[in-house]
């Protein structure tokens, strides 16, 4: 799967977990993980040391991806907030570097049902 590859690529420079392969979340892993999605709030962001946090999750489009981390399931959310996304953003997961709190990731661990590793793009 393309999409894989490309979070393998992005998500894991400077992390301590490997993407290290895919699965296909069922519709209940996903019901599951938009009725904990308001966990996005309480996370802080990994990396930077800051109190930054995203304030309204469901407000951003959201793209989800089945990882497995060190051979666990997780989704991989891929999150932004922009007026008009672009036409494929249904089939290609939209990559972009900076932008702020207008772009954040995420994982969901549907065993746990529990949000970790929240990552907001830089400034540029």
């Amino acid at each position: 799967m393309h999409e894989v590859k490309a979070v393998s690529d992005w998500y894991s420079v400077d992390r301590a977990e490997m993407i290290d392969g895919s699965w296909n979340p069922t519709q209940a892993d996903l019901n599951s993980l938009e009725s904990n999605l308001s966990q996005v709030s309480n996370l802080e962001m990994d990396g930077w040391g800051s109190k930054t946090h995203i304030e309204h999750p469901r407000r951003y489009f959201r793209q989800y991806v089945g990882v497995k981390v060190s051979g666990q399931n997780r989704v991989f959310v891929n999150a932004f907030c922009v007026e008009k996304p672009p036409p494929d953003w249904h089939d290609r997961l939209f990559v972009v570097r900076d932008g702020a709190t207008c772009f954040w990731q995420a994982l969901y661990d549907p065993a746990l049902q529990k949000f970790s590793n929240l990552r907001i793009n830089g400034r540029a």
